[in-house]
């Protein structure tokens, strides 16, 4: 190649490889900092499920906070409805405030896989039917937990869904 200079080239190189090295750097930082933000995220996850399943037992020992359902059910009846409208009455009394939904099946009952499907259905149950009694999704968290947590020795007080207004 006439009029190249091989010293240009060389430095010309070795600022393409130094920015490619850059590059490659700041992208392995950003990846390992994503990781540790979902790492921390996934943990703040657990710790606020696990603060709620406690809020719940302690919660549900005042049965006013508590929807019961009947064995493999997940309506809500008739006869509880009034406590999620005590809820909502509260709720929009106080704008700023928020609930935890716990839903639980009891342990004597089902298989594990079949009591974590009851005490999600009826978690949002009671999720839903506060969204259309006016109360805006992003004030309500909602949790489920099957039979791997009990809110009572009794077997029939465990299937609940236990709200918890903060």
């Amino acid at each position: 190649m006439k009029g190249t200079d091989p010293e240009a080239i060389i430095a010309a190189a070795d600022v393409l490889t130094a920015a490619v090295d850059k590059a490659n750097a700041d992208a392995d930082a950003a990846k390992k900092a994503a990781e540790e933000k979902a790492a921390a995220e996934a943990a703040a996850a657990r710790a606020a499920r696990e603060q709620a399943a406690e809020d719940a037992v302690e919660a549900a020992k005042n049965t006013n906070n508590n929807i019961y359902y009947l064995i493999g059910k997940t309506n809500i009846r008739r006869e509880q409805q009034y406590k999620i409208n005590k809820l909502v009455k509260q709720l929009k009394a106080n704008p700023d405030a928020k609930v935890v939904v716990c839903g639980f099946a009891d342990k004597n009952t089902g298989t594990a896989e079949g009591n974590m499907a009851l005490s999600e259905d009826r978690a949002n149950g009671v999720t839903e039917a506060l969204i259309a009694a006016g109360i805006a999704p992003e004030r309500i968290t909602t949790y489920w937990f099957g039979d791997e947590k009990q809110v009572s020795k009794v077997a029939e007080r465990n299937r609940v869904a236990v709200m918890i207004s903060k």
